[in-house]
């Protein structure tokens, strides 16, 4: 629901009950485009739930041979969260108690029933469901940051301990691309050929499953422009962090990334002694991935872990070559 709409799903046998019920969602929300559908039978009301992105069900307990907790049944097996207010006859307020325990957000009495009454339960049963949905957006967030500082704790521990430069770099990788929740990742080094025009290498690589292999990717002497991403180029040696999406119009994904089947990047630059080194791109299928900026500070600051360790590299091969 929103402040200029309201859908309705009316389950009920009672056809006087049914246009009482309209009459009073008309009253009770002026302004409003109240849409709302009705049904007499339980089957035709699963087909409505399932179809019908209602905001709010209102069900009468009695409904032919069966009752209420039928359909709350349905919406919870498939983890539905449209609010269901009983609508309940004398006599039956035991049976709406146990409704309500099976996920039902209110009941209220017909003999009681009024617009004020009506209205107000419906408004209060969205803004529960609301609170709730957004309570479990925060949960989700929150376990999904764990996860992800979890997976930095643990690639950092690789840089740091694992004595081989190029295994720490490659396990990093993975335990980056894990936590990150995405299916590839890729490190890759910028440089200028001899004609001054940029290209870059793809130095390492992680793929969930190992769905990189066999895939005939060109690895080496790529321009931005065949990796797709010369739209973000500018950004990117400005050490900003940039998200690429496939969309009509893009360059993207480029030929090495839809042979992957990438439909989104998060592409993070690696600096070496304040200079533009190249990129780690984390890479994902979905192209709806979305990447909150916690995330993204999370990632820069692993990354930037990941620079250090290169350029420690770059120091002790130099030092070896003059040695």
């Amino acid at each position: 629901m929103n402040d200029n709409s309201l859908k309705v799903l009316v389950i009920d046998d009672d056809e006087d009950d049914i246009f009482l019920v309209k009459e009073m969602l008309k009253e009770g929300f002026p302004g409003s485009s109240v849409k709302m559908d009705y049904v007499t039978k339980d089957d035709e009301a699963i087909v409505h739930i399932d179809n019908g992105d209602y905001d709010t069900i209102l069900l009468d307990l009695k409904l032919g041979k069966t009752n209420g907790l039928h359909i709350l049944n349905h919406l919870n097996q498939h983890s539905l969260s449209t609010p269901v207010i009983i609508l309940t006859s004398h006599g039956d307020q035991e049976k709406a108690v146990e409704v309500m325990k099976a996920g039902a957000t209110d009941y209220i009495t017909k003999s009681k029933l009024s617009v004020e009454l009506l209205s107000s339960s419906i408004r209060s049963a969205i803004k529960v469901r609301n609170e709730k949905e957004q309570r479990g957006i925060a949960e989700k967030s929150l376990k999904a940051q764990g996860e992800l500082l979890l997976g930095v704790s643990r690639a950092t521990h690789k840089l740091l301990t694992v004595t081989d430069f190029d295994s720490a770099i490659n396990q990093a990788l993975e335990e980056l691309g894990n936590s990150a929740n995405v299916e590839m990742a890729f490190i890759f080094k910028h440089y200028q050929n001899s004609d001054k025009t940029t290209k870059c290498s793809l130095e390492y690589t992680w793929a969930d499953k190992g769905e990189f292999k066999g895939k005939g990717v060109k690895v080496e002497n790529l321009s931005y422009a065949e990796l797709g991403i010369e739209e973000v180029y500018q950004p990117l040696v400005k050490n900003q962090t940039v998200v690429i999406y496939e969309k009509q119009g893009s360059n993207f994904p480029g030929e090495i990334f839809k042979k992957l089947n990438i439909r989104s990047l998060i592409l993070i630059p690696l600096e070496i002694n304040t200079n533009y080194w190249g990129f780690v791109a984390l890479g994902s299928r979905n192209v709806d991935r979305v990447w909150l900026e916690y995330e993204k500070s999370i990632l820069e600051a692993v990354i930037a872990s990941i620079g250090g360790e290169i350029k420690r590299q770059i120091e002790e091969d130099a030092f070896r070559d003059i040695v």
